[in-house]
Parts: C-alpha cells; sequence; structure tokens
C-alpha cells in the first residue's frame, strides 16, 4: 500500500516526530509531500529512506498545487492521502480530491480549538467552514485521544462513525526502568516554552519548596527567556537545556515529571516517554492528560494546577508518600507506556489504513 502525507515543513513537533518513527517500521510505502518549508525531522525521515517531495508551494498555489498533487499522486499510484497539519491549504487540497480509488485521511493531532485558532478572529469562519468540508469529505479521521474526537464532532459536526480514537505511540528507552529513583527531589519538564504550557507555575512551585529540588527544562519557544527571567533570583535551582532530540538522557536522571498546561492538550507524548523512564508523573486535569494518567494509579491528576498545588503534591512525593506506594504508581507508569509503543501504534494504525 502506497501512503502520501501532507507537510507544511520539517520542524521540530510531535506530529513530524510521531511520523518519523512511525514510517521507519510501518509495513507500507510511505511518501511525505511538502508543500513549503524544510526542516531537520525532514532529514531523518530521508535518511530512513522514506522518499521525501518538496512542492515550494506558495499560500496562493491553489490549483497549480492541487494539479502537482494530483500528479504525483497518478504517477506513483498512491492508495491514501493524509492531511497531517491543520494547514488550511492542505486540507483544501485533500477537499478538492473526488472519490475514487484514492482514499482520504484527516489526522487530528490537536484538539479542534487549536485546529480552529479560535483566539484569531479573523478569518475563524471560513477556517471552521474548510476542516469541517474536510473531514466531512475524508474516508477516515483519526483523532489522538477521545478528547479530541469530542472537539471535532463539537466544532466541526463530524459525523461520530467516521472517526478513530488511535492513541499516540512512543520509541521506549533500551531499558525500561522500574527501580526506585533516589533523588525525589529531581523534577523535569519536557516540551514548548510558551504560555499555555504552564512552566511558570512549576518553577513557582519548585521556589516555594526550596534549594534542595531543582527543575530540569527541556525545550524551547517564544516563552524562554520570561521564563529564564523567573528563574535569576535562584538560577541553580534551575537548568535550561533547550530543545534535545534524546530526552531519555535527561529522564533517565529526574524523578518527578510535571505537566501543568492551561490549554487543552491533545495527548501528552512526552507524559508517555517520562513514564517509560520511571518518572513520577503528575499532570494537570486538561483535554486528554486524564485519559494517560489515572490518579493515584500511575500518576497525580491535579483538579487545581495552580503552583501551591503543584508544590503540595511535589512536597508528597517527596517526604510524605511511601516507598513501596510510590513504587506501585511508578510500575504502573511503566506498564503504561508500554502499551503505548510506537511498535503497537504503528502496527494499529497500519491496519487502519489497510481496511480503507
Amino acid at each position: 500500500m502506497k501512503i502520501a502525507h501532507l507537510f507544511t515543513g520539517g520542524n521540530i513537533g510531535g506530529i513530524e516526530c510521531m511520523c518519523r518513527e512511525y514510517t521507519k517500521i510501518s509495513i507500507h510505502e510511505h511518501y511525505i509531500l511538502v508543500l513549503w518549508g524544510d526542516g531537520p525531522v525532514l532529514k531523518e525521515i530521508r535518511e530512513n529512506g522514506i522518499k521525501v517531495v518538496y512542492l515550494n508551494l506558495k499560500h496562493t498555489d491553489l490549483i497549480s498545487g492541487y494539479l502537482k498533487i494530483k500528479k504525483f499522486c497518478s504517477d506513483n499510484k498512491i492508495d491514501v492521502l493524509i492531511a497531517e497539519h491543520e494547514a488550511i491549504l492542505s486540507h483544501v487540497f485533500l477537499w478538492m480530491f473526488k472519490k475514487n480509488n484514492l482514499k482520504k485521511v484527516v489526522y487530528a493531532h490537536c484538539n479542534a480549538s487549536f485546529m480552529c485558532r479560535s483566539q484569531e478572529k479573523k478569518g475563524l469562519f471560513i477556517r471552521k467552514l474548510i476542516l469541517s468540508l474536510s473531514m466531512k469529505s475524508a474516508d477516515l479521521v483519526v483523532a489522538i485521544s477521545n478528547n479530541v474526537k469530542l472537539s471535532l464532532i463539537q466544532q466541526f459536526s463530524v459525523p461520530d462513525r467516521k472517526i478513530t480514537v488511535l492513541y499516540n505511540g512512543v520509541a521506549l528507552p533500551n531499558n525500561l526502568l522500574s527501580s526506585r529513583k533516589k533523588d525525589l527531589h529531581k523534577i523535569i519538564y519536557v516540551g514548548r516554552l510558551i504560555e499555555d504550557k504552564g512552566v511558570q507555575k512549576i518553577i513557582d512551585a519548585v521556589k516555594m519548596l526550596g534549594p534542595l529540588y531543582h527543575l530540569d527544562i527541556i525545550g524551547d519557544g517564544p516563552y524562554r527567556s520570561t521564563l529564564e527571567n523567573q528563574c535569576k533570583d535562584c538560577e541553580s535551582m534551575f537548568s535550561f537545556h533547550g530543545f534535545q532530540s534524546d530526552v531519555y538522557s535527561y529522564l533517565s536522571n529526574t524523578s518527578v515529571f510535571v505537566h501543568v498546561p492551561d490549554c487543552e492538550e491533545g495527548f501528552g507524548l512526552t507524559v508517555v516517554e517520562a513514564m517509560a523512564s520511571g518518572n513520577i508523573c503528575i499532570v494537570a486535569e486538561k483535554g486528554a492528560l486524564p485519559e494517560i494518567i489515572q490518579d493515584n494509579y500511575n500518576g497525580f491528576v491535579l483538579k487545581q494546577s495552580d503552583s501551591k498545588s503543584i508544590a503540595q503534591k511535589l512536597d508528597f512525593i517527596a517526604n510524605s508518600s511511601s516507598d513501596e506506594f510510590l513504587d506501585k504508581i511508578r510500575n504502573n507508569g511503566i506498564n503504561t507506556a508500554h502499551n503505548l509503543s510506537i511498535n503497537k501504534y504503528a502496527d494499529n494504525l497500519d491496519k487502519l489504513l489497510s481496511c480503507l
């Protein structure tokens, strides 16, 4: 089976990294069609032997772009075309394809509120209309969580029967850790540095707890300088490492992972990576995070994710809970991560696409 993925670029991100790992082990033949842009992940995909085609389109190349994609799909006998990003042009192209031997798939990697960019009032109606038409014309819509599925039904009126939920998969570390971590004061965050991710609340919580605690921050983004300024009065308690391709080397040296976004998180890939590394996870009750973490079973879910609540939970883990209880939380987390491995994900997605 031949599958073409519509990309807008190849910068570091959850969508790009998921496709990189999936196409590496999939039983199908894959092609990446890049509308515009480039990026380091595309280089890695090429190195894995996957064909990457740069279309070099402009945002106004509606007809010529469609014709390029149509010709490529015809020449290469593509069976399935997948819109991976929420970029409007890719969904216009998908909608323009008529029903024939080629099957159309929309992959919803985020909550509908992100796809709509609801905070951007200009063009919101048109954006919602195009996304809705694209999904309704598709043969399949894949949602990365039940939370995302519900948002698609509510925002775009996509029929329930057309949406399949498939949780993301992670490449597991070489050695799944099960032994108890020694220093429960070592905390980590992995992800984009934007205000909605709530890293500023984690920093405040660590400050409340004092110098015994240390927070490693892995990732980059426009909010980084603000966060660094927030740490200037106690820099020894915080380390900013920027983007890292090998997050497991950092996760293996920490004990507690915290992810408390203010936004509706579509899945939470870094949460699964943290569990796979033996970290105890603290998450906010936002988006799909409660689908991954069950409170007091494989981690902790905070109904109130303010700095004080985060600090209280960190203190509980370090000073109040028993070793036996924490070992149970940690091992349940490792088992959860094992069930969300990239191999199981690839097998499920391959079967799903084969049935179209």
